[in-house]
């Protein structure tokens, strides 16, 4: 039987000839205790989302399921949610994005932090699907699948299918809350061809500190992972630094708004105590 969920497809951009990189020293067995580390950080997150879920399940009657397979450098993130009694409902297709969203925005911080940084991309599809470790099929698998490539730009984003379930919940996982940023943030998809898609995307700062310091270490160390002179990757990045940084004004912004309004309250409670 399969599951029905969001199903997201990533992998690395420039992994084709990783084992030479300067910073592996000729190791190409480091490759391998790289993406061992990256698996076992995933694994750790993965088990984070679950005992979060778990308490979602309690409360609200909720069955979840979820499995990431590797790959190689593809990363396949599954999450299926229904309610125990079988119906379906839109707190449980939150569930299954908020769970997928988080663990694939997990493993773009992650990665730039190995010592080869890589940068991700991919798309997340909503529909039904079966993973293994040998074999994932389904509608979603295809349409991720079929997807996953096109953007021009390091970006994790909702293909029509996962777009429109995102839309019609929305919810705390494209709203800003006092100490987390937003999960899904709306935004072009710069495509191959030169076209824009305008879609959900998984933001890239969810899983890093929620300083302004943090989120302008990843964009550093992002931009770093583009080679050079070439003209495909110089694209890529511009691309990819645009959304990020409209990403990290929008904090700027609501980090102010959220002072300002601190302020005013501080100063409204210190003239009802004169009063």
């Amino acid at each position: 039987m399969m599951w029905r969920g969001a199903l997201a497809m990533i992998d690395a951009l420039g992994f084709k000839g990783i084992w030479s990189r300067p910073e592996l020293h000729g190791d190409s067995d480091a490759v391998l205790v790289m993406f061992d580390a990256l698996q076992a950080s995933t694994k750790l997150a993965m088990d984070e989302m679950a005992r979060e879920v778990a308490d979602l399940e309690r409360d609200e009657g909720l069955r979840t399921q979820i499995q990431v397979i590797y790959l190689s450098d593809t990363v396949v993130i599954g999450a299926a949610c229904e309610q125990k009694d079988g119906e379906r409902s839109k707190d449980a297709d939150a569930v299954a994005l908020a769970v997928v969203g988080t663990i694939a925005s997990h493993i773009q911080a992650q990665a730039l932090l190995a010592i080869v940084p890589l940068t991700y991309r991919g798309c997340i599809a909503f529909g039904d699907f079966k993973l293994s470790p040998q074999f994932i099929v389904g509608p979603a698998v295809d349409e991720a699948a079929s997807l996953m490539d096109l953007a021009d730009a390091a970006l994790v984003w909702c293909t029509p299918s996962a777009s429109a379930v995102v839309s019609s919940v929305k919810g705390p996982a494209t709203a800003d809350s006092a100490d987390s940023p937003r999960l899904y943030l709306r935004d072009g998809v710069p495509l191959k061809g030169g076209r824009l898609y305008r879609t959900w995307i998984v933001s890239p700062f969810k899983t890093v500190p929620h300083t302004p310091q943090a989120r302008l270490d990843y964009i550093r160390r992002g931009a770093g992972t583009f080679r050079k002179n070439v003209i495909e990757d110089e694209i890529k990045k511009q691309n990819t630094l645009a959304v990020w940084r409209r990403e990290h004004k929008h904090y700027e912004h609501v980090a102010s708004m959220r002072e300002m309004r601190a302020r005013r309250a501080l100063r409204e409670a210190a003239a009802q105590k004169k009063e």
